[in-house]
């Protein structure tokens, strides 16, 4: 292909990214807009609503229930189905058994039709209607919580209509679905840790960008496990396995998403199909399809420490497969071959063990060697190019405009090293798109360790330390960003600053900076998920968030100065789950509304486990020990939230506290309280 043709071919893509980008922030920006004026929040008391105890039918309870209540369901089959309109915002159903069944009989259209914010459904068995289990139109704030959804004769098990935005749907069961699992044509949507199961088209189908696949069993559905129709989505840590087509299929739209460390076995198709160019496919098992553990068919993609075993061919490059970038994957007993290339114009090198193929770099200058500095190195290479620099110390600030998109930089060794000398301000600023910074050490910068503003920047494995004045990173500007296996120690104001959307921020060090851990500014900056990160002994908080709709997942955030989670404002509607919260002064503060707060161990913190000082946060499930200054505080201004099933053991002076009792307390299991009657 001429270089004119190609480089076209990556403008228009870029332009292409730029407007899909622009959508999404509209999106965002209507709903920050959105006038709520027709509802009532002051109306009523928070409350408890029994159903059949107080009312007969589901529906019933929701036409008498204000925002902010509870609508506690009794073991029994219910025959209904169950709109919640835009004017009941913030209600929650919540199954008091193992055995709350909603049943459609065949016959009712939807289980749940879902129209209002901040609603939560919690352990309900949903079987046998015809459209839909759950339909969620239009809204934002949704949790879908251990939820079982089996037999929709027609539709998908849960179908998430277009105008959602940023929803929970976590430890649900969805089989036998006529149709998808799930049907994603929302945003920012966290599904994590479900099981989608022998449905008959796909496990997970994704029409639209910005949502985030995290910890799923997809299993033995007819079609693909994961199918995604746009880009900048994330799959990660999934288990992905004997579904008829492939496991997971990036068809051809925008590009720009992430799949990490998933196990991919035993499909019928491919592992994975790769023709929307820009993506990451990092640290996977492809282990026995049928056909390719990975097929390729589209440009500027990162394939790199994969395992490849045992399929039908490892990996295949098709004629369409052009500057990509395949690096240090594993490749093992695959039947015909490991490496198919038909197109060279790809970087294909320290591949260990790979049979009936050659390496191809020679789209690799080496620094060093080829061009004394990185930034001589840069001012000469092209998109789809690679910079290989040798161990060394190099003194100077890399500068990678727009027109250098595609590039990566790789350190070749474990002594690449970029040092500032405590004058040079940054060490990478990246204005380009479609990068990947990996291996560095970069250390004694003034301003930042690395800035970026472009769209798909990937740092992998790098050491930031000593920011004399600044960041260890610092995201303006940009969009879909991962940082994965960096260590980011001593920046004097943030490890990690965000003024950004859609990032995904996994397996960090975020150690002793003199600001917080992870810095969310802005209202916009939303739409990030931050899991299985170690953020330790920063002077303020561990994770700070100025904005909300972000996903907390899975991390440990101890020793820190302040709190170890703080909602500070902007939209609220954040998910804090499954984290171990240890040993700062505070463990979580929120100060703003409709957070849910699940699953966490929140221990050993002078000032409070929790502390509510908002409304209509939901906290459930947390095991919360040995705090002084109450295990959980609920100050005057705290309304209309939910605790339920806490269990709180040796906080002092007590286990809850709740200078206002205008929120609902149910099943937690604690020993002192004030009021006195607030535990079960």
């Amino acid at each position: 292909m001429p270089i004119e043709e190609s480089e076209l071919g990556v403008t228009e893509l870029f332009e292409e990214w730029d407007e899909v980008i622009k959508g999404y922030h509209s999106s965002l920006v209507s709903l920050m807009g959105e006038d709520e004026e027709t509802v009532d929040f002051q109306k009523n008391n928070n409350q408890i609503l029994h159903v059949p105890r107080d009312y007969p039918t589901i529906g019933d309870a929701v036409d008498q229930a204000s925002a902010g209540d509870t609508i506690l369901l009794a073991n029994g089959t219910y025959h209904e189905s169950v709109s919640i309109p835009s004017t009941k915002p913030s209600l929650r159903f919540i199954a008091n058994g193992k055995d709350v069944i909603l049943n459609g009989k065949g016959k009712l259209d939807t289980g749940f039709t879902l129209m209002a914010n901040n609603i939560e459904l919690n352990g309900i068995q949903i079987r046998d209607f015809v459209e839909a289990g759950i339909e969620v139109t239009g809204v934002y704030g949704i949790k879908l919580i251990r939820n079982t959804i089996y037999t929709v004769t027609r539709g998908h098990g849960i179908q998430l209509n277009e105008g959602t935005f940023s929803n929970l749907i976590w430890k649900n069961k969805v089989s036998y679905a006529n149709k998808d699992g799930i049907n994603l044509q929302s945003k920012n949507v966290w599904v994590v840790a479900n099981e989608f199961s022998h449905n008959g088209q796909n496990g997970i189908r994704i029409t639209t960008i910005g949502n985030h696949i995290v910890g799923n069993e997809v299993r033995s559905n007819k079609e693909s496990g994961v199918l995604e129709d746009e880009g900048f989505n994330l799959v990660y840590d999934n288990e992905i396995v004997r579904n008829g087509k492939e496991g997971i299929n990036l068809p051809t739209k925008l590009g720009g998403s992430l799949s990490l460390s998933n196990q991919v076995d035993k499909n019928k198709g491919n592992g994975l199909v790769v023709e929307t160019p820009g993506n990451l496919v990092i640290d996977n098992r492809f282990v026995s399809n049928s056909f390719s553990g990975v097929l390729v068919e589209s440009m500027l993609n990162v394939i790199e420490l994969n395992k490849l075993i045992e399929n039908k061919n490892g990996l295949v490059m098709k004629e369409k497969a052009t500057r990509n970038f395949i690096f240090r994957n594993l490749f093992r007993s695959n039947k015909d071959s490991d490496l198919v290339v038909t197109n060279t114009n790809n970087t294909i090198f320290q591949n260990p063990h790979v049979k009936n193929c050659s390496s191809y770099d020679e789209n690799v200058i080496v620094v060093p060697k080829d061009f004394p500095t990185i930034s001589e190195a840069v001012n000469k290479a092209s998109s789809g190019d690679t910079i290989l620099v040798n161990n060394g110390n190099y003194q100077e600030e890399v500068t990678v405009p727009i027109s250098k998109s595609g590039i990566r930089f790789i350190a070749n060794g474990n002594k690449v090293i970029l040092d500032g000398k405590g004058k040079l301000n940054t060490a990478f600023e990246l204005s380009a798109n479609i990068l990947l910074i990996q291996g560095f050490i970069i250390r004694n910068y003034v301003q930042t360790g690395i800035s970026v503003k472009g769209i798909g920047i990937s740092m992998v494995e790098n050491t930031i330390r000593n920011i004399a004045a600044g960041n260890g990173i610092e995201l303006s500007l940009a969009f879909s960003t991962l940082m994965w296996k960096n260590k980011i120690i001593d920046a004097r104001e943030d490890g990690i600053r965000i003024t950004a959307m859609n990032n995904w921020i996994i397996d960090n060090e975020i150690f002793s900076n003199g600001g917080n851990g992870i810095h969310f500014i802005g209202n916009t900056t939303v739409g990030s998920t931050v899991t299985r990160n170690r953020i330790k002994s920063n002077a303020i908080n561990g994770i700070a968030d100025n904005a909300g709709f972000n996903f907390i997942y899975n991390n440990e955030m101890s020793q820190n100065g302040s709190n170890g989670m703080f909602e500070i404002s902007g939209l609220g509607s954040g998910a804090i789950i499954d984290n171990r919260i240890l040993s700062n002064t505070r463990g979580v503060r929120l100060d703003s509304v409709g957070n849910y707060v699940a699953s966490n161990k929140i221990q050993f913190h002078s000032q409070g486990g929790i502390l509510v000082h908002t409304e209509f946060n939901n906290v459930e499930d947390n095991k919360i020990l040995i705090n002084q200054q109450d295990g959980i505080y609920l100050t005057d201004q705290a309304s209309n939230n939910l605790l339920l099933r806490n269990e709180l053991l040796r906080n002092t002076p007590y286990d809850i506290k709740a200078d206002n009792t205008d929120n609902d307390f149910i099943l937690n299991a604690c020993f002192k309280s004030h009021p006195p009657d607030l535990c079960k």
